[in-house]
């Protein structure tokens, strides 16, 4: 059975135990004794914005039905929508049709239509699609540091890095600020004095409080229908993978993401400990700190690197942009090969990021195994051949995935914690070497083959 047949199957149940009265509303599933065992739609709604006219109360056994009949609908009928709503949201939009839909029928034409649920599945299918549009293309805005001098704006993928006075020039001409926020903010960021008299708008101290101390603006334009929540996290997302590409320029990546961050990602906060030893007690603080952009980044070096870097980028922006408009599963748009790659950068990013090393070294063993196609050391192996490290390395950094890697993410490591910092060096190098050739591959790659074992075929140019 088709999955719209099975979501069809699913509606014409739930209509079945869905009852209407003037007092009540509508009612899905078999009223019980407990109150607090159903929900109502039009409080949901209120939280989205939306509003029904009469309550619809859906019920235990209702609720189990309706969240079936939802997933199916959602892989049916709006599969590319699956990324960009989170499961609240998916449920609130769809939810909220229901009850719309719902409110269309009395109670003659609601036995009517479970005999018939064809005409009431295609009403709910366009209320969807209405609720969706309601939903409009964002551009999302972060505060960026990746140096203390001006560089050249760049792009990678829909991410883009630029100057914060550059920015708040492009967006001067786009209207997307007024003559006034434009003018305080510039002060600001210039260093001026600024007329108590004119402090801006909201949307000014929004702004400066977004970008804070950062030299640098990150902006990702999703052209798509997103809830809050999820496009959010696609862009926070997309704007870390587009710094770890350029953190990739650097012999440890790991050291240059300390540098390059978004505000977003720093956390001032005092740490304090209490210590109890034998020969008499301490007492510890610790103030986070996050260095703003690399310091000896000079307009020559960010040259040379952007010219070096210019196929990584272009392939990174490529399985970002694929990975924000939907994550096409169409055979020409490459999904496999997007996909190993897209998770290839982000269990690197993770690798970076991480404290643990023994953690660290199981997401940089996680890149690798992602970028082999998931073959494990089996394509680990040839992969490194491929970028040409001597047998000695390909013997040590294969031993860091089988058995180390494997004995800890299984849970049964010799010893829990014992892990030299060379070990996680040599994984994040490893790592390192295998996203940069995989992308640079990857860019030249016109075949229309979507081989996910691309990357690990032996005797690869």
């Amino acid at each position: 059975m088709s999955g719209k047949n099975s979501a069809k199957q699913d509606l014409k149940d739930l209509l079945e135990i869905t009852t209407y009265s003037q007092s009540s509303g509508f009612i899905v599933g078999k009223k019980e004794p407990f109150e607090n065992d159903n929900f109502t739609i039009r409080s949901l709604g209120r939280q989205l914005n939306l509003n029904t006219a009469k309550p619809t109360r859906i019920f235990s056994d209702g609720k189990k039905l309706l969240s079936s009949f939802l997933d199916k609908i959602l892989n049916g009928e709006f599969r590319e929508h699956k990324n960009t709503f989170t499961n609240g949201e998916w449920q609130g939009i769809a939810c909220q049709s229901l009850a719309d839909v719902l409110l269309t029928y009395d109670e003659k034409k609601l036995k009517q239509v479970k005999k018939t649920p064809e005409n009431f599945y295609y009403g709910l299918k366009e209320t969807i699609k209405e609720k969706v549009a309601e939903f409009q293309e964002k551009q999302y805005v972060f505060g960026c540091h990746l140096s203390n001098i001006d560089l050249e704006p760049f792009i990678i993928g829909p991410v883009r890095i630029e100057p914060r006075l550059t920015w708040l020039d492009r967006s001067t001409k786009e209207d997307k600020l007024g003559s006034i926020d434009v003018e305080v903010i510039r002060t600001k960021w210039c260093g001026e004095i600024t007329d108590k008299k004119q402090n801006g708008s909201i949307q000014t101290k929004a702004m400066l409080d977004t970008v804070g101390k950062a030299k640098y603006v990150c902006s990702v334009e999703l052209n798509r229908s997103t809830g809050g929540i999820a496009g959010r996290f696609i862009a926070l997302r997309v704007a870390r993978l587009a710094l770890t590409t350029i953190a990739l320029g650097f012999l440890t990546p790991s050291r240059a993401l300390e540098y390059i961050h978004l505000t977003w990602d720093e956390k001032y906060n005092i740490q304090h400990l209490y210590i109890y030893e034998r020969n008499g007690n301490s007492y510890e603080s610790n103030r986070s700190y996050y260095p703003g952009g690399i310091q000896y980044l000079s307009r020559d070096k960010w040259g040379t690197l952007q010219t070096e870097m210019s196929a990584t980028f272009e392939a990174a922006g490529k399985v970002i942009a694929w990975y924000v408009e939907g994550s096409n599963d169409q055979p020409a748009n490459l999904p496999k090969l997007n996909n190993h790659i897209f998770y290839a950068m982000l269990w690197f990013n993770k690798g970076c990021q991480e404290e643990d090393d023994q953690m660290a070294i199981h997401h940089f063993m996680a890149s690798l195994d992602s970028l082999a196609g998931g073959k494990k050391g089996y394509g680990i192996k040839p992969l490194l051949e491929n970028t040409g490290f001597s047998e000695d390395a390909i013997k040590e950094i294969g031993n860091l995935y089988t058995p180390n890697r494997s004995r800890f993410a299984h849970g049964n490591p010799d010893r829990l914690g014992h892990v030299s910092i060379n070990n996680r060096s040599k994984a994040e190098i490893g790592a390192r070497v295998c996203l940069l050739y995989c992308l640079d591959r990857f860019s030249r790659y016109e075949g229309d083959f979507d081989n996910q074992f691309l990357f690990s075929e032996k005797n690869t140019s």
